[in-house]
């Protein structure tokens, strides 16, 4: 049952390539931005971002990886895969 859900999880997250990575993550949090309509400087919005990026964080932590991550936690430039 748990396998399914994550199952579900991972396919409702993978935009395109079978592999989960930073840029799925910003793509769902652009979705939730432009669904709800906040502007890019909104305090929602960053706030959004902030929860992808440390759930992504955990992730890899979790995975033992730090994929392109600094030391800061800063996210990788949009585009590069890091992947899980």
């Amino acid at each position: 049952m748990i396998t399914d859900k994550l199952e579900r999880t991972f396919d409702a997250m993978d935009v395109q390539d079978g592999y989960l990575d930073w840029s799925d993550y910003q793509k769902l949090a652009d979705r939730y931005i432009q669904g709800y309509g906040l502007s890019r400087d909104d305090r929602r919005t960053r706030a959004l971002q902030t929860f992808c990026q440390i759930y992504w964080l955990e992730l890899l932590r979790h995975a033992g990886r730090s994929a392109g991550w600094t030391s800061t936690g800063t996210a990788p430039s949009r585009g590069t895969s890091s992947s899980v």
